[in-house]
């Protein structure tokens, strides 16, 4: 749990570092709503309300990655998205690596708008209606409404096509 707790706080610092990096020397003075989905009479959340971790199968992850996968865990991800996925793929007996799917499905488009499409980032074609390149292991896109990002956490191997063809495969699963 230990491991776990120490990989989650890397990548929400990560995450954070290209979010503020990412600003341009723009100084923020409020910090936007990190609100989830809002919830429909019955509690379940509007938009995307399925398994998270089936928008992609251990194989596809196996495949991108070439990595077995360890474990799966739904949850929020990546200090932003209150739905997703943390996959970790690795070699067994030794500290494994994590896909994290994070998925935003109501307002996700204001909220790129907003947040994400004004600062730096490489923006990329062919992926949802616009999707953004954060660094090599980053990508998120929106399609419709519903914002999603995948990141891919591990040292050393920046491979922007491992995070392409994951989202790829995420988006007409939305």
């Amino acid at each position: 749990m230990e491991r776990f707790l120490r990989r989650r706080l890397l990548a929400t610092v990560v995450f954070g570092a290209i979010l503020v990096g990412g600003c341009g020397g723009a100084t923020v003075t409020t910090a936007p709503s990190l609100a989830g989905p809002v919830a429909t009479s019955s509690g379940a959340p509007a938009g995307f309300s399925g398994d998270p971790c089936t928008l992609l199968t251990d194989a596809e992850v196996t495949a991108a990655t070439g990595l077995p996968v360890v474990s799966k865990q739904a949850g929020p991800q990546m200090g932003l998205f209150n739905t997703g996925c943390d996959w970790e793929v690795g070699a067994p007996n030794q500290v494994p690596w994590s896909v994290q799917l994070g998925v935003m499905a109501s307002g996700g488009r204001s909220y790129y708008d907003q947040y994400f499409a004004p600062f730096e980032g490489e923006k990329v074609t062919g992926i949802g209606d616009a999707a953004l390149r954060r660094h090599a292991d980053n990508l998120m896109a929106v399609t419709g409404d519903t914002l999603v990002a995948i990141n891919y956490v591990i040292l050393g191997k920046h491979d922007t096509s491992i995070v392409d063809q994951l989202l790829k495969l995420v988006i007409p699963r939305i």
